[in-house]
C-alpha cells in the first residue's frame, strides 16, 4: 500500500530540525574575498556588486541592481547536495523598489545531471517593493536521484527590476520525521458518526534518519479525554513489522471531545522519537452542521448532498463583482470564490454576501492572503487588524450567513507558511463548526505536508497549451491517493488562456473539447467538486467571451445534471476500458445508472467498455446519436475522436 501523509495536531512539521547543523554554503556572508574577487561564488559582470554600506552582519553584502528588466543573469554557487535528501534554505534579503509581476528577490536550488540536463529546482517566493532585511526560509522536496549538480542562487525573477541585497545564506541538510499519520475514519474534523465505534488512523514510519531500525521500534495509540493524560480510554501497542499499515482504536464514548495520541518509541530506552495527536469529537444525537463533509466525502449542506460548482471571481462586492453574480444566477453554477472579498469594508462585504444570496449562490470565502510575507497580504480588513484578528474577527462576522458554504485558506502557498496555515485553520474550524475549508495546490508531490491545514482539497492542473491533457486526471488521482479517498477533493479545472499570465500569445485557451473532457476527467478520477479558473480569465477574452461563456455553461449544465449520481452511495457498477486512453467510470442513484467515458488523447480510437449489463440498452446523453445494438458479453464499443467524452444513460 503506498501511504501519504500528516493529518497531525503535535509535532506537526513533516520534517524534524536538520540532520547536521552544517551550513553546506560556503563564504555564505560574501566576506572573503581573493583578489578582490568573491571566493566560492560566480558572480556575473554586471548587475551585481558587493556593497560595504548595507549589510545584514558582518563587512558586507551581495548586491543586485537591475534596471534593464530583460537582463537575467545569477550569483550561483554549486553546493553539495544529496540525492534523496531534502534541505532548509534560509537567506537575508532586503530589497527597494523591486517592482514586476513575479515574485521579487529570491533564492533557489537548481539541479541537473551527468550531462547538464536540467532536472528542475525550488523557487520559493521572495520579496518584492521595498523590504527591511527579511529572512526567507524554504524546504525543498528531495533532490532527484539522477542529480549530479545543485546550484544555489541568488537572483532577482525574471522580468523585474529594482535593487536587493542578500546576507548571511544557510542550506543544511533536513531530517525526516520518523512517523506520518492521517486520521482515515472519521475523515472530516475528526468528528465520529452515530453509531461509530471505530476510529482509524494510516501511518507510515520513515526511519532512514533514526539510529533504530524497524525491528528497535514500537508504536503506542491511545485516546483520551481532551485535556488529560492521566488514563488512556483505549490503548495499543505493536512493533510494527512493516512501515506502512492502518491501526483500528475503539471510538470513545459518551458525548464529547477526545484525543488520539500516536507515540513512536524506542525499544530500547522508551524514548518518544515522534508523536501524532488527533482530535475525535463524539456528539449526543446526530450530527448537526449547516455545511459538512461526511464520511463520503460529500459536502452535506442543510441534510442534502451538494457538489460545490463554481467559478474563480474577483472584484468582491463592486459592480465587478455584482455583475458577475448576475451572470452566474442564470447559470447551472452554484458558489464562487471571490479573489477580491475583503476589499471595500464589512458593510460592502456583507451586502455583497446578500446578493449572492438574493441569487441563491453560495460562497467560499477566501482567506488566502491573511499570511505575511505572501504576495498579496492583506492583515487589515474593517476593524481588523493583523493576522489572528483578521481570520477570528472575518470567521465571527460572517459565520452565520447564509451564502457561505466554506472558507478558502491556501492558494498554492509553499511550505514555510506551513506553520501559519495550520494555526489559521484551527482558528477558523474552532470558530466556526458549520463550514469546512477547502485549499488548493500545484504542490502535486508535497500534498501530504499539508492535509493538517484543510478540510478538503484541490489542485490546479492546467495542462493547455503545453503540457499533455492526461495531466488532468494524473493530478485528480494523485490528490485522491495523497488524502487515501478519505477526504473530499475539489479539482480546479482550466477555463484561462495561459498568454493572460505568460505574455506569450501562443498560450491560447482551452478549446470546449479540450475543458469538456478535463472536467470529465476530473469526475472520473474522484473529484466530489469542481471551481473552475477563471471567470475574470474569460472576460479577458473579448470578443470571444459570449461565445465562450456559452460552452462553459453546457459543460456545467453536464455537471450539474450528473451530479446526483456522482455523490450517490450506492454500490457502482464496475466498468473498464480496454483502451488505456480511455478513461471511465459509472454512477448509480435509484436504479438509475449512467457510463461516462473519456478519451484523454488527441487520437481517435475504437474502445470497447466492459461492463457487467449484458443485454442492456444504452442512450447516449449529451449527445444526438443512436447506439446501433445492445450491450454484449463482451461490453459495448464505440468510436472516440480524439479528446471525446460519451455519457450513457443505461436503459431500464
Amino acid at each position: 500500500m503506498q501511504m501519504s501523509a500528516a493529518a497531525v495536531l503535535l509535532c506537526a512539521l513533516n520534517w524534524a530540525q536538520p540532520a547536521e547543523h552544517v551550513n553546506l554554503v560556503q563564504n555564505p556572508g560574501f566576506e572573503q574575498l581573493q583578489d578582490g574577487k568573491l571566493v566560492q561564488w560566480n558572480m556575473p559582470d554586471r548587475d551585481y556588486s558587493l556593497d560595504e554600506t548595507v549589510r545584514h552582519s558582518g563587512a558586507r553584502s551581495l548586491k543586485l541592481s537591475r534596471s534593464d528588466p530583460v537582463s537575467y543573469v545569477h550569483t550561483v554557487q554549486v553546493v553539495p547536495c544529496v540525492p534523496g535528501e531534502f534541505y532548509e534554505l534560509s537567506g537575508w534579503i532586503k530589497t527597494e523598489d523591486v517592482r514586476g509581476k513575479d515574485y521579487g528577490a529570491s533564492l533557489c536550488l537548481e539541479w541537473s545531471d551527468a550531462d547538464g540536463k536540467w532536472l528542475g529546482g525550488h523557487y520559493p517566493a521572495g520579496f518584492k517593493g521595498t523590504v527591511d532585511w527579511s529572512q526567507l526560509k524554504a524546504i525543498t522536496p528531495r533532490v532527484p536521484d539522477k542529480a549530479a549538480r545543485v546550484t544555489l542562487l541568488c537572483y532577482l525573477r525574471k522580468k523585474m527590476t529594482g535593487t536587493a541585497w542578500f546576507d548571511d545564506l544557510s542550506l543544511v541538510r533536513g531530517k525526516a520525521r520518523p512517523l506520518w499519520s492521517l486520521l482515515l475514519s472519521p475523515s472530516y474534523r475528526g468528528l465520529l458518526a452515530p453509531g461509530q465505534r471505530e476510529a482509524e488512523v494510516a501511518v507510515r514510519l520513515d526511519l532512514r534518519d533514526c539510529a533504530e531500525d524497524l525491528g528497535q521500534v514500537q508504536l503506542s495509540a491511545a485516546t483520551f479525554p481532551a485535556g488529560s493524560r492521566d488514563k488512556p480510554l483505549s490503548q495499543r501497542v505493536i512493533t510494527p513489522t512493516e512501515t506502512d499499515f492502518h491501526l483500528k482504536l475503539p471510538a470513545p464514548e459518551p458525548a464529547g471531545r477526545y484525543n488520539l495520541s500516536l507515540a513512536l518509541r524506542s525499544r530500547a530506552n522508551g524514548k518518544v522519537l515522534a508523536e501524532d495527536v488527533h482530535q475525535l469529537e463524539r456528539t449526543a444525537g446526530e450530527i448537526k452542521r449547516t455545511v459538512y463533509i461526511d464520511e463520503h466525502n460529500r459536502v452535506i449542506l442543510e441534510g442534502k448532498p451538494f457538489f460545490p460548482l463554481g467559478l474563480y471571481c474577483h472584484g468582491g462586492g463592486s459592480e465587478v463583482g455584482l455583475k458577475d453574480a448576475d451572470l452566474l444566477a442564470d447559470s447551472p453554477f452554484n458558489c464562487v470564490m471571490n479573489y477580491g472579498i475583503n476589499y471595500g469594508g464589512l458593510e460592502t462585504i456583507r451586502k455583497y454576501l446578500d446578493y449572492l444570496d438574493a441569487h441563491h449562490l453560495k460562497i467560499i470565502y477566501s482567506t488566502k492572503d491573511v499570511y505575511e510575507g505572501s504576495r498579496y497580504a492583506m492583515l487589515k480588513v474593517g476593524p481588523f487588524e493583523g493576522r489572528e484578528a483578521v481570520i477570528k474577527g472575518l470567521v465571527q462576522t460572517f459565520r452565520a450567513h447564509p451564502a457561505l458554504l466554506g472558507w478558502y485558506l491556501n492558494d498554492e502557498l509553499p511550505r514555510r507558511f506551513l506553520p501559519k496555515l495550520r494555526e489559521n485553520y484551527q482558528w477558523t474550524k474552532q470558530l466556526d463548526p458549520d463550514h469546512p475549508t477547502w485549499i488548493v495546490l500545484y504542490q502535486i508531490g508535497e500534498l501530504e505536508h499539508y492535509l493538517d491545514t484543510c478540510d478538503a482539497i484541490g489542485t490546479d492542473p492546467y495542462p493547455v497549451p503545453s503540457r499533455p491533457l492526461t495531466m488532468v486526471g494524473d493530478w485528480t488521482r494523485r490528490t485522491v491517493a495523497a488524502v487515501e479517498g478519505r477526504r473530499s477533493v475539489w479539482m480546479v479545472p482550466q477555463l484561462h488562456a495561459k498568454k493572460h499570465y505568460s505574455k506569450n500569445p501562443k498560450d491560447r485557451a482551452p478549446t470546449y473539447d479540450e475543458i469538456r473532457n478535463m472536467t470529465y476527467q476530473c469526475l472520473i478520477n474522484g473529484a466530489k467538486g469542481l471551481v473552475y479558473y477563471s471567470l475574470f480569465d474569460l472576460r479577458k477574452d473579448g470578443p470571444d467571451f459570449d461565445r465562450r461563456w456559452q460552452e462553459v455553461k453546457s459543460v456545467a449544465a453536464e455537471v450539474a445534471r450528473l451530479a446526483p449520481l456522482i455523490l450517490s452511495v450506492e454500490p457502482q457498477p464496475r466498468v473498464a476500458s480496454d483502451q488505456p486512453q480511455v478513461e471511465v467510470a459509472a454512477w448509480t442513484l435509484k436504479g438509475q445508472t449512467v457510463i461516462a467515458a473519456a478519451n484523454v488523447a488527441p487520437e481517435a480510437c475504437r474502445a470497447t467498455i466492459k461492463l457487467p449489463l449484458n443485454g442492456r440498452r444504452l442512450q447516449p446523453l449529451f449527445e444526438a446519436r443512436k447506439i446501433a445494438g445492445p450491450v454484449t458479453a463482451e461490453g459495448l464499443t464505440d468510436e472516440f475522436a480524439p479528446y471525446a467524452v460519451h455519457v450513457y444513460q443505461v436503459q431500464r
